[in-house]
């Protein structure tokens, strides 16, 4: 089976190469580099991040749009010319001929997909663009509510945000983070929503004291954490600056995530780690007049350097695959069962509503629906693939890296879809009179 097989992956390459999709890519590629020329942003890492953002977007955009078109065109020109019929006469099962497409199809996309990231990534040093630095950001293992008399509330872990808004000042929160690595200093990044504590009125600002001591000894003294020279604001302003072993938190949003301009970044020291990698960060908020609110997600990270953007790009082509299997896959499906025209329709229509099964997931857990539209909304979900966990370009875009873990998310879901589809395409043509 397996040399069948080889041969199938081999043809499917090969007529994919002689239909002209290299210069399908060149052209795609040559496109993004010029779309990076010319992008206009108020300043060097913004612009940074929009071309890196173009990068990944593109490649994946690509692959998507070929996983719908290229297999439904090569298995409907086998069917309709006949060729079917000499390649089943020969040792050749139906269900090699459709693995070997689907293989086939994700090598091309591949290779396709790859070539515009490697022309992207060398674009941003010849254009002077420049790249995020990465950082593997740690959420905190759990999170804990501290009043201004020192008692320490739990908060469920259900619990998405937390607001600071006593009228005296010195509440805050306490996270605990583990899996640390011990040794050497490390990054800790902070981001909160501002707004005063009257709706009218309006400030965008808040000072705050941050520190740290080992998870292993609760007795310890909280050590101070220092703001980070390069850390992007944290000092306040000339008229308004900094209280004495504390920062000025600015407003930023769930929308602003890029890990190096979004986030007031503080040096947590070895010390204030146990042996085992675990930390205890606290906040405090000292303004009365300002309110807090913290994401648990994304409140508090500690972040460690990742490396270069190339290999984090590279792997993002890894995830982008995992929808193109599933757009493959429904491609041979449909190809089988109808003509071409029903087909293209058939993986254009679930490109779109992969991308769009977030938007389903949003108005379910909104909780203002009728039952009879609740049920529509949970069987569209059931009978859509979500394709959200494979769009990784903005992440990479805001710095972060690119975890083994998001492979997976996005290929353990997204993988049983494709086989599924496959089987299903392997029933139809099994039945199929040739």
């Amino acid at each position: 089976m397996i040399r069948p097989l080889l041969a199938m992956i081999a043809v499917t390459v090969r007529e994919s190469w002689r239909g002209g999709l290299p210069w399908l890519v060149l052209g795609s590629a040559v496109a993004v580099v010029v779309a990076m020329a010319s992008l206009d942003a108020v300043d060097g890492p913004s612009r940074s991040r929009l071309a890196v953002s173009l990068v990944g977007g593109s490649a994946a955009f690509l692959t998507w749009l070929l996983a719908a078109v290229l297999p439904a065109t090569q298995l409907r020109r086998d069917l309709d010319q006949r060729q079917s019929l000499l390649l089943f006469s020969k040792p050749l099962g139906k269900s090699t001929y459709l693995l070997g497409r689907w293989l086939g199809t994700l090598t091309v996309l591949a290779a396709a997909a790859l070539a515009v990231a490697v022309a992207g990534a060398v674009a941003l040093g010849a254009l002077g663009l420049g790249s995020p630095g990465m950082r593997r950001a740690v959420a905190p293992d759990a999170w804990q509510r501290v009043t201004g008399l020192g008692e320490v509330r739990e908060i469920a872990s259900t619990q998405r945000t937390c607001s600071l808004d006593d009228p005296a000042a010195g509440d805050g929160l306490r996270w605990t983070f583990r899996g640390l690595p011990t040794g050497s200093d490390l990054d800790l990044l902070i981001k909160v929503a501002v707004r005063h504590q009257r709706w009218e009125l309006t400030t965008g600002e808040c000072a705050a004291q941050v520190s740290a001591f080992p998870a292993a000894d609760l007795r310890a003294v909280p050590r101070v954490l220092e703001l980070d020279p390069a850390s992007p604001y944290g000092r306040g302003v000339e008229e308004r600056p900094a209280p004495p072993g504390a920062i000025v938190l600015r407003n930023r949003d769930d929308k602003r995530t890029a890990l190096d301009v979004d986030f007031a970044r503080l040096h947590l020291p070895a010390s204030c780690l146990s042996s085992d990698g675990r930390a205890v960060v606290q906040l405090a908020r000292l303004d009365p007049q300002a309110v807090v609110t913290v994401e648990r997600s994304a409140g508090a990270l500690v972040a460690t350097p990742a490396g270069p953007l190339t290999p984090h790009l590279l792997g993002g082509v890894l995830v982008a695959l995992a929808p193109a299997a599933v757009l493959a896959a429904v491609s041979l499906l449909t190809a089988t069962l109808s003509g071409l025209p029903t087909a293209l329709l058939a993986g254009l229509t679930t490109l779109i509503a992969g991308n769009a099964a977030w938007t389903l997931r949003e108005t379910l857990s909104g909780g203002d629906n009728s039952a009879p539209i609740r049920r529509l909304l949970e069987l569209g979900l059931a009978l859509t693939p979500d394709f959200s966990p494979a769009s990784v370009s903005a992440g990479l875009a805001a710095g972060r890296a690119l975890e083994f873990d998001q492979v997976w998310a996005a290929w353990g879901p997204l993988g049983a879809w494709a086989l599924i589809a496959l089987a299903f395409a392997w029933l139809a043509l099994v039945k199929k009179e040739l």
